[in-house]
């Protein structure tokens, strides 16, 4: 199976192919909702600030994600 990642700005339409191919019955996650939480970037530990900088995505989840679907 393959996988890809559709990234682009804010507004761009990202989540709407996101529910376009699932309502075609494909396989879609939204990345921010799955993996993504405030940390700190040196630590990536959760923190309570919110703010777009300290916006990352656990990189674990997305490695096992990943391997689960091949």
């Amino acid at each position: 199976m393959n996988n890809y990642f559709i990234s682009g700005l804010s507004g761009t339409g990202k989540s709407a192919v996101c529910a376009e191919l699932k309502k075609r019955g494909l396989n879609a996650i939204e990345a921010d909702e799955t993996f993504g939480f405030y940390g700190d970037i040196e630590t990536g530990l959760p923190v309570d600030t919110k703010h777009q900088l300290n916006w990352i995505w656990d990189s674990k989840k997305v490695e096992q994600m990943l391997a689960g679907s091949s």
